[in-house]
Order: C-alpha cells, then sequence, then structure tokens
C-alpha cells in the first residue's frame, strides 16, 4: 500500500511539472516587418510568447520574394538596449538542374525598442543532393509594418 501511494504522489508529481515545463508561456503579441525599400513587401510575421523575465519564444513565418511562405522559429531577449531576435528557418525542396536539397537560413533581427526598426542579418546555406552547396549571406533594413 505504502509503495501504491507513493506511485500517486510520483505521478501526481510528473503530471504538474510536465505541465509546467510544456507551458509555452503567455501570448505577448505579434509584429510584421517588410523590407525597407520602395515595395514594402511584408517578409515576416512573428508571434512571441513570455516565458518569463526579459525571454521571449518566437515563431512565425517568413515570405519568400516568390509568395512562398516558410516557418520559423527562434528567440528575442533585450540586449544592451536593443530587441534582438535569432531564428532559424529550415525547408526542402527539388531544383530542375541540381534536384533535391535542404535550405537552412539562420538569422539576427535587432530593433529599437522605441520604433521596432531595426537591421536584418541571416546566412544562407543551401546543400543540394548533388554535391553542389551554396553558402550566402544577405543583409537588410526591416521596417515594422501592421500585419495583415
Amino acid at each position: 500500500m505504502k509503495r501504491f501511494k507513493m506511485s500517486l504522489v510520483l505521478a501526481a508529481l510528473v503530471a504538474i511539472i510536465g505541465y509546467t515545463c510544456a507551458n509555452a508561456g503567455e501570448y505577448a503579441g505579434e509584429l510584421c516587418f517588410a523590407l525597407d525599400g520602395p515595395t514594402q513587401d511584408v517578409r515576416l510575421k512573428l508571434g512571441f510568447n513570455h516565458i518569463g523575465g526579459q525571454h521571449y519564444t518566437v515563431s512565425g513565418i517568413e515570405f519568400e520574394q516568390d509568395g512562398t511562405a516558410k516557418s520559423l522559429h527562434g528567440n528575442a531577449e533585450m540586449i544592451g538596449g536593443s530587441v534582438v531576435i535569432t531564428f532559424t528557418v529550415v525547408y526542402t525542396g527539388v531544383d530542375a538542374q541540381k534536384g533535391p536539397y535542404v535550405t537552412s537560413k539562420h538569422g539576427e533581427i535587432v530593433l529599437d525598442p522605441n520604433t521596432l526598426n531595426g537591421n536584418l542579418s541571416v546566412i544562407d546555406v543551401d546543400a543540394y543532393v548533388d554535391g553542389s552547396d551554396h553558402i550566402g549571406d544577405y543583409y537588410d533594413s526591416l521596417k515594422n509594418v501592421p500585419c495583415q
């Protein structure tokens, strides 16, 4: 009987701790960003969950120039008077000439907390089955725009 009670207490603790750890935090809102140019195309739509202190998880969508959308995830922190967001986007596809590939983008956004405008830096790694891999990077200014 004593083991049974201990098992019940242990199961209850595991359930409570599991629920607490699985809680992704409180939804804090959504921001959208366009490349700071003449077209003002929305390129990033990000949702934020507050997980405690100055820490946020980020999930959202990166819109490619060809109109496709890619899922992204990352985190956001207040660092040195700026909002710093790091994110990762991974997807696969098939190139007509090179065959199947995997693309991995790793980016950083540094925003002014007053305007929520800032800069985007990305490293882009394309791994093709035929071995003709490509590594590139790009940098751009971002402007906070209303989400649609």
